[in-house]
């Protein structure tokens, strides 16, 4: 048994930080800020924090295989490589029929329809 418990929702953790980060969860709170005046987001966690100051960065150290396309983060190329596999899932909206090659990006679209209604 795990033995941080969150008296909240009942989930239990292994660790004191990963407990700590869910609380987060709870009050909304955001203790890791983004250092650039002009961004202001916040995260959880400083995990998180540094892998989003790599948006900030100019260097694109991931280079796409396929086309000239570079990105800050490997996650962001891994995202993008969907777009040239010839056996890719795509997600329309059944509203205005835009298609998404993410089930993320189609749940974010999906969220601005319902945002409109």
């Amino acid at each position: 048994m795990a033995p941080f418990r969150c008296q909240k929702c009942g989930k239990s953790f292994v660790t004191l930080e990963k407990f700590t980060i869910h609380n987060y969860s709870h009050s909304r709170e955001r203790p890791f800020k983004c250092s650039k005046a002009e961004c202001g987001k916040a995260f959880v966690s400083k995990y998180k924090l540094m892998r989003h100051m790599a948006t900030h960065s100019p260097q694109k150290i991931h280079q796409c295989t396929h086309c000239e396309k570079t990105f800050n983060r490997k996650d962001h190329l891994k995202n993008h490589l969907q777009t040239h596999d010839p056996n890719k899932i795509s997600y329309a909206c059944d509203d205005c029929g835009k298609k998404y090659h993410t089930m993320l990006g189609y749940k974010r679209h999906l969220a601005l329809h319902s945002a409109s209604n």
